[in-house]
Order: C-alpha cells, then structure tokens, then sequence
C-alpha cells in the first residue's frame, strides 16, 4: 500500500563541494540545517523558485502564437544577400581564372 502525502520527508538537498575533511564542510552543514529549520530556506525558496506574480504589459492585444512573413523579413533580406554575395563572389573566380588561364590547357610534365 502507497500513501502519497503533499509533505516531503526531507525537502533540502544542498550539495556543495567541499574536499575530504574540510573544516568548513560541518559548519555549513549545521548553518544550512539551521536556515531549514528557522524557515529561511522557505523564504528563499519562494524568491528563488516559485514566483507567480508576472507582470507582462503589452502595447498590443495579445498575439495567438503564430509567425507571420512580417516577422521574418529579416531573414529574407539575409538570404538574399547572402545569395547576392556568393553570386558576385562565383563570377569574380570565373573572370580570375578566365583571363589568367594559360595557353596550354593539358596536363604539364616536368622533365628532370
């Protein structure tokens, strides 16, 4: 038989690193067991963790979620110029290679 209860049996989990016999390791310990136990560790819990108040105004009514093609002009105009880039880029190597091209086309032997 399984009871499921709302309460933790124990709620804290903190690890920290601290070496083999560190002389610190007992003191936080007893210090972090201390905040458990005054109720600290709740409070910071609730700053930390559990924040339900947000406060979120917008100029506009609110949107249903869905992307349109006005949100991702930017990303056309990048594609695009990306393409124009690469364009310009080809057509410069082919006009390089095409007037230093040499007037023997087939494969070159040295002779030693």
């Amino acid at each position: 038989m399984v009871i499921l209860t709302d309460e933790y049996f124990y709620k804290y989990q903190v690890a920290l690193p601290f070496r083999l016999g560190s002389p610190y390791r007992t003191e936080v310990n007893l210090a972090l067991m201390d905040m458990a136990t005054a109720g600290q560790m709740d409070v910071l819990e609730n700053r930390w963790f559990n924040k339900k108040n947000y406060n979120c105004y917008a100029d506009s009514a609110p949107d249903d979620g869905v992307l349109g093609l006005d949100n991702l002009d930017g990303l056309f105009y990048y594609l695009m110029l990306g393409t124009a880039v690469a364009m310009l880029v080809s057509s410069l190597e082919w006009l390089y290679f095409k007037c230093t091209k040499s007037g023997n086309d087939g494969p070159t032997e040295s002779v030693n």
